[in-house]
């Protein structure tokens, strides 16, 4: 990918051969702070906790870096067709902002874009820092689905796992949500933890099934040698999870939720009523274009992806318009896709062929054959999964999804160090 792409090149390349609208547009918003450093994330491991837990004032710069960054790009996703049908808030931890400014940034959003063809905004927070007052602020902007990050209802799990709250906060939160007028409310747990007990987990899940959620995501724990959970492991002071270990702790979630009521109609995603998580889906089921807003943003628009990373946020509060990475999708650049094949792969209902070429801009044979390519499918057939391919697309069997993804944990390294080759 090229580096530093300003926005006028970014969207003339993208408006160069995109096909008349409208187009569906999901809009993700990146906020990149948290109250402290989870042992178990990978997902900030590479940022400085002091960055994490930034004050007001940097908070205060960031978003408002993040609104220049809205009202720049609105207009012209607005003139090549663009509509908002799903806003999904992530990071970090967005309930970080205060009420003020997340109201702000809501309005922002609601001035900037036309949201008449809106159908779901997703809000992720943690139990510590989101409040009645939070929720019902939101719920006036237009927000309608929100997300917490539990991970567990056991106190002393969620100390050994340097969460910045209690079970007793993530109640409290869940009745807050309701308090503002949210049903549609999604329970993030993490199943497979280190040290955890069979009973842990069966108390956190029937504790997270009497709240009611309509949504629980449950997540297995993925070893990481850059958090300290990791580093624990490796030199011993932590017990070492293997995959028959957290294949029964997903037997336990399974068996539990279903009998409860909700459907697992995607690996660790569970549903009630129908109530399925909308703006995941345009990460893996590749159905439609989004724009990425803030730092550890990506973008995918009409064949082309831009991004900035997680470890720029001061760049990017200095500079919110230049993306900090772009190109344009080819089959030859196998490694601007291997983030959206694996999660279509495993987590949902595979690589439809249809849709890959209408995001990508090619079909899916003409890398079929790729080394590249090849070297990706026996990496996961070595994992453990076994493919069905037919004229319509490319699915890994339900039988063997899961182990293949959890194996994936174990032997990511192998296949990050010889697939870019």
């Amino acid at each position: 990918m090229s580096r530093d792409a300003s926005p006028d090149e970014v969207f003339a390349a993208v408006e160069a051969e995109l096909p008349p609208g409208p187009h569906d547009l999901l809009i993700y918003l990146h906020v990149p702070f948290c109250p402290s450093k989870c042992h178990f994330c990978d997902f900030v491991a590479d940022l400085d906790t002091a960055d994490l837990r930034s004050g007001p004032p940097i908070r205060a710069r960031y978003v408002a870096a993040l609104q220049s960054q809205i009202r720049a790009y609105a207009p012209k996703l607005a003139a090549m067709g663009y509509q908002p049908k799903r806003i999904y808030w992530g990071g970090g931890t967005p309930s970080q902002l205060n009420a003020d400014e997340l109201v702000d940034i809501c309005r922002t959003l609601n001035l900037s874009f036309d949201m008449s063809s809106l159908e779901e905004h997703s809000f992720e927070a943690n139990p510590d820092s989101l409040t009645l007052e939070k929720v019902s602020r939101l719920v006036a902007e237009g927000v309608n689905r929100v997300s917490i990050g539990v991970q567990s209802f056991n106190d002393e799990e969620l100390a050994r796992a340097g969460r910045a709250h209690s079970a007793q906060d993530a109640v409290d939160a869940a009745r807050a949500i309701r308090g503002g007028g949210i049903t549609n409310f999604n329970i993030d747990l993490i199943a497979g933890l280190t040290g955890q007990s069979d009973d842990d987990l069966k108390y956190s899940l029937d504790t997270c099934i009497s709240l009611e959620p309509m949504h629980v995501t449950v997540y297995n724990y993925r070893p990481d040698k850059r958090t300290v959970m990791g580093r624990q492991i490796k030199r011993g002071d932590r017990p070492t999870q293997y995959v028959t270990s957290m294949l029964r702790a997903f037997d336990i979630v399974r068996s539990r939720l279903t009998a409860a009521g909700y459907e697992e109609y995607a690996l660790g995603y569970f549903a009630r009523e129908g109530k399925r998580f909308l703006g995941e889906s345009y990460y893996f089921e590749l159905t439609g274009d989004y724009i990425g807003f803030g730092s550890g943003s990506v973008s995918i628009l009409g064949h082309h992806i831009a991004s900035n990373t997680h470890k720029t946020f001061h760049r990017f509060r200095d500079d919110p318009l230049t993306f900090e990475s772009y190109g344009r999708y080819a089959p030859q650049r196998f490694e601007l896709l291997t983030r959206e094949l694996r999660l279509a792969l495993l987590m949902w209902n595979g690589i439809d062929y249809a849709r890959f070429e209408r995001l990508f801009g090619f079909p899916f044979a003409t890398m079929r054959e790729l080394p590249a390519m090849r070297r990706y499918l026996e990496y996961f057939e070595n994992c453990g999964a076994e493919f069905v391919e037919d004229s319509t697309g490319l699915r890994v069997t339900d039988e063997t999804k899961l182990t293949a993804h959890l194996r994936t944990y174990e032997a990511s390294h192998l296949y990050t160090a010889g697939a870019r080759q």
